[in-house]
């Protein structure tokens, strides 16, 4: 806002909305009949600081305040804006200042927002004069103290889904919608989570784009997403009947893994997997078990009873055992002298046997002293042919 204004293109409106952050927001009402092109003072609190190395002190700004508007115009008493600020100064209803300087020949608009109450009221005039009434607006907060922003574009019948039919009014199907919009996401777009024609709304937040939508026929199906996240499925009935479990009746079936702590009104009966009890005792008679006492004591007396036919048994053991060992000792006996015996016998039989066999082996040597041996039969042989040699009998 470098340029000096005329005055010409000045607008004053209010907007009970105090979180409005648009200079030609919808709800923005103008105050009509103004007298007087309102003054807006802003001032800043400045702090001065001595430096103590230095010639020349240092000043800060503080915290930057505006300086109560007079809100003047050409009182009409069955006037909407002007009965408006009346009701405000009875009410001390806060409500906004939309303050536009001027709209130039490309739409920018040159404005400020601040937020405060009327503190006051007062008429002036008479027969002579135009009666004007004079509204003291004391600001609470600047909510913008000055900027320059470009004039909002005509909503019309179509513009981001409203009003959309799909007949006269075409629906709105963008890849991604460049503002808060009714849409319309076709089966055949890549981006369709269902397979089906969707409907549904689209947030723009900067960059962030979030929607909830539903299938437009068929089953139902809802879905949502947001910036960070893919198109999500939220179950709805039949879905959730099927897939969760109703706080009373229902059936389970399948799994069930609790990582928590079932507790259950009534007691699961033995039948269905329970104990069909309130109580631990009444559970163990149910299930007809015994509890880790009465089996410890039971391991008590069987032990004690194992024990003694242990001691039985060793004892009787011992006692044929040393009835064994005697019978087998006297076998033992027995066979030995028996088996001394018939050594005797033998021995006696072999030397028999052996003298007769000596007694033979040298008859046999005595019968056979005469016997030429080879080497004498050899040489005999010899002589023999050598002689017939001689002879010429050859």
């Amino acid at each position: 806002m470098s340029n000096i204004f005329t005055g010409n293109g000045f607008k004053l409106f209010y907007n009970t909305d105090t979180g409005n952050q648009l200079p030609d927001s919808y709800k923005n009402t103008q105050i009509e009949s103004l007298a007087v092109m309102p003054n807006v003072t802003f001032n800043s609190d400045t702090n001065t600081i001595e430096v103590y190395d230095g010639y020349y002190s240092t000043k800060l700004l503080g915290d930057k305040t505006v300086n109560d508007i007079e809100i003047i115009v050409n009182y009409i008493p069955d006037n909407p804006s002007h009965a408006f600020l009346d009701n405000a100064v009875e009410t001390q209803q806060e409500f906004q200042l939309i303050i536009q300087y001027q709209t130039d020949e490309e739409g920018m608009i040159d404005y400020s927002i601040i937020n405060g109450q009327l503190s006051s009221k007062q008429i002036t005039g008479d027969k002579d004069e135009v009666v004007q009434a004079t509204y003291t607006f004391s600001p609470s907060e600047v909510a913008i103290r000055s900027a320059r922003a470009a004039a909002s574009i005509p909503l019309v019948e179509g513009s981001y889904g409203v009003g959309s039919n799909g007949d006269t009014v075409p629906q709105y199907q963008p890849d991604l919608p460049t503002g808060n919009s009714f849409i319309k996401i076709p089966a055949a777009s890549t981006d369709n989570p269902a397979g089906s024609d969707v409907m549904g709304i689209g947030l723009i937040d900067q960059d962030t784009f979030s929607s909830l939508a539903m299938t437009k026929s068929g089953a139902l199906a809802l879905y949502a997403k947001n910036g960070s996240t893919a198109w999500t499925r939220i179950v709805t009935s039949p879905m959730a009947d099927a897939k969760y479990l109703p706080f009373s009746g229902g059936t389970i079936t399948g799994n069930l893994s609790i990582t928590g702590i079932l507790t259950l009104t009534n007691p699961l009966a033995v039948a269905n997997g329970g104990t069909g009890a309130a109580t631990v005792t009444s559970a163990r008679t149910n299930l007809d078990v015994y509890s880790r006492g009465e089996v410890d004591a039971i391991n008590v007396v069987l032990d004690t009873k194992i024990d003694t036919i242990n001691d039985n048994l060793n004892s009787k053991i011992n006692a044929v055992e040393e009835v064994l060992d005697t019978k087998i000792d006297t076998v033992n006996d027995d066979l030995n002298s028996k088996v001394n015996a018939m050594e005797v016998v033998l021995d006696t039989k072999i030397d028999i046997v052996n003298d007769d066999l000596n007694s033979k082996i040298d008859q046999v040597n005595t019968d056979i002293s005469n016997v030429y041996t080879k080497a004498q039969i050899d040489t005999t042989v010899a002589m023999l042919v050598a002689l017939l040699n001689k002879s010429n009998f050859c």
